[in-house]
């Protein structure tokens, strides 16, 4: 994770949320983004057996690196969550073992997740600041929608 995503998760830590219910709403920020990575991780590691088994070597040895580095980052937020660390171990398999249902295990079926996962994942991994804006916001939504009107 680069230095502004670093800065960006610890003001997240440190900084109430505006109009916050409880103190506990910026551990569920972290652990939704905690969640999210992981399961792109397990995307990226799916995606990693396909363009193997089509020969990519070169595409799937990036997709395998952009996995770990996805696995770190989930490390790092679940830890910011008050999580177990085996937590993010977990949340792959289960993640993993999904997928692979979904595509009935045959790689050549991966599209079916690439219209769900692309496009998040790219920006999990590319934009943190926004990703965590995202899970605010709907927190925060989550809450407005709980008040009595």
């Amino acid at each position: 994770m680069g230095r502004t995503g670093t800065i960006f998760l610890a003001a997240m830590l440190f900084v109430p949320l505006a109009h916050a219910a409880s103190s506990t709403d910026h551990l569920n920020v972290f652990n939704n983004m905690a969640q999210e990575t992981v399961e792109c991780a397990a995307y990226f590691g799916i995606m990693s057996v396909a363009l193997e088994n089509s020969n990519d070597t070169e595409g799937a040895k990036k997709y395998k690196e952009v996995m770990l580095n996805a696995l770190k980052r989930a490390a790092m937020v679940t830890e910011k969550a008050g999580l177990k660390p085996e937590t993010v171990h977990a949340r792959f398999q289960i993640a993993a073992d999904d997928m692979m249902k979904r595509i009935d295990k045959n790689t050549s079926n991966v599209s079916i997740l690439m219209t769900h996962y692309k496009e998040p994942c790219i920006e999990v991994m590319t934009d943190v600041e926004k990703r965590g804006r995202y899970w605010m916001e709907r927190g925060l939504k989550r809450f407005e929608d709980g008040l009595p009107r």
